[in-house]
């Protein structure tokens, strides 16, 4: 009996520093699935896009990425 009293020791005594090496870990953050941040568009750029599409479609007459 006390082979196997030992043997159960030792066995408690894996699971209690298996489970102190666990504690150490710190915890995962669950966090929500975030969308990708969009680029916001300035009215500069606007202006910008808004002048090379005209200047496209006043040379070949039409704008690239419009339906034809």
């Amino acid at each position: 009996m006390s082979n196997q009293s030992s043997k159960r020791s030792s066995e408690l005594r894996a699971l209690d520093k298996k489970y102190e090496e666990l504690g150490k870990r710190q915890p995962v953050q669950l966090t929500e699935p975030q969308e990708p941040k969009r680029e916001r568009t300035t009215i500069s750029d606007f202006v910008e896009t808004s002048a090379r599409a005209a200047e496209e479609f006043e040379t070949t007459g039409w704008i690239r990425g419009a339906p034809k």
